[in-house]
């Protein structure tokens, strides 16, 4: 019977009531080097809390025992800290649209005059300063352009001014975002990309891993701040994209979803689905006006016209339209021909690519192709017992290339 490895223990923290929380954080699978180790795993627990969020192994108001101590959320990056805040801000403003801010989801009784009852009441205010108060000014500043640049509505100012309960803490919190979003970075693009058969197969039978090789590599070098928002024709109530961009395991700002009538495309009628894409295209451009964006999609559905309108509509403002070709569904002709295109049958040829063009150097490129190597790692291995593992040989240059791989989650 296999076993689940134990957990890392929290750094101590002050004392807290006797309501069990569990918050089952883990250390990060991956061997990294000494250098890097400590601020992997201790970014790890911020990351490691929200996948147990998701999970229902933790409560959202948990995050009030991990910030108490700032050290457990030493070197974790700006991507880390927007991802939290957007659940907070999502968690609470819809419990207050519901009539009941402090208890409707978190189970207290509004008539008990409890610990946890005031635990309930001020765990956003203090896990949205100790958020904040664990970045630097520039690192806050990303937080603000991830929070700002997204589809939906939970800005950072509506987060401090509808979640936020005590005036005081609200200011601070103010003051810490004063400066505004920090500029996209020279050489970064914003990636907006379809999640099925783009970076994930679906009607793709040829590739059977949870995402396809290279792409996480691919994704993380055109956007290493974390300036990746997937949009999606799924509906995002029936049919969700959170277990299968889990599986991906690539780190994300957002992802903005369809509507009920992206399901006629599945009767051929594409239009609702493709004005419906167009639409939170034009509004992650509109959000992010400064910056040069990417956008990735495949030939498997309606990707090929929105993407032919996207071009004539804001040519301007979209530098690159990477296609993936997938088996059985060629890539459309017309959109092809566009200069800003780029179609392709594998991520390492995509990386080429870009290279060919300045967009990646010759080094990434490679980089790519290891990722992919290793991406398939699993998928090849024999369904048989292994034999016993020979012993390590000295370091070799494959493994600075894992060393790297695994840092780019921690770039901030």
């Amino acid at each position: 019977m296999m076993h689940r490895p134990a957990t890392p223990a929290l750094l101590p923290t002050a004392p807290r009531s006797p309501t069990t929380i569990h918050l089952g954080l883990r250390a990060p699978t991956r061997a990294v080097s000494a250098q890097r180790a400590p601020e992997l795993q201790l970014a790890s627990r911020l990351r490691g809390f929200l996948d147990d969020v998701d999970a229902g192994r933790a409560r959202l108001s948990d995050l009030a025992q991990l910030t108490r101590d700032p050290r457990n959320l030493r070197g974790a990056r700006p991507l880390d800290v927007q991802n939290a805040l957007k659940r907070i801000a999502r968690e609470v403003i819809r419990d207050d649209a519901a009539g009941d801010i402090s208890n409707a989801s978190l189970g207290t009784a509004a008539s008990a005059a409890t610990a946890e009852e005031e635990h309930q009441k001020t765990w956003p205010d203090d896990s949205i300063l100790a958020l904040l108060r664990s970045l630097d000014a520039k690192g806050r500043g990303d937080v603000v352009r991830l929070m700002n640049g997204t589809v939906d509505d939970h800005s950072i100012e509506r987060l401090i001014s509808e979640v936020m309960v005590d005036d005081d803490k609200a200011a601070l919190a103010r003051e810490l975002v004063a400066h505004g979003p920090t500029p996209q970075r020279s050489g970064d693009y914003y990636v907006y990309s379809d999640v099925d058969d783009t970076v994930r197969p679906w009607k793709d039978t040829s590739c059977k891993a949870g995402v396809y090789p290279g792409a996480r590599a691919l994704y993380q070098m055109l956007a290493p701040h974390g300036d990746i928002h997937f949009v999606t024709a799924r509906d995002g109530f029936l049919v969700s994209a959170r277990e299968p961009l889990r599986k991906t395991k690539l780190p994300y700002a957002s992802v903005a979803y369809g509507n009920l009538g992206s399901a006629f495309a599945f009767f051929g009628m594409t239009g609702p689905l493709v004005a419906k894409k167009l639409e939170n295209l034009r509004k992650l451009i509109e959000r992010n006006p400064k910056g040069k964006c990417a956008v990735l999609g495949d030939s498997g559905q309606a990707d090929d016209e929105v993407f032919k309108q996207l071009l004539v509509t804001n040519d301007a403002d979209v530098a690159l339209v990477l296609m993936h070709e997938i088996p059985g569904f060629p890539a459309n002709a017309e959109l092809a021909k566009h200069p800003k295109t780029i179609v392709f049958k594998t991520y390492p040829e995509l990386a080429e690519k870009l290279a060919q063009r300045g967009v990646l150097t010759t080094e990434q490129a490679r980089l790519v192709a290891s990722s992919a190597q290793r991406d398939m790692a699993p998928a090849s291995a024999p369904s048989s017992p292994r034999p016993a593992p020979l012993p390590s040989p000295p370091r070799s240059p494959s493994e600075s290339d894992d060393e790297y791989l695994d840092a780019l989650e921690a770039i901030d």
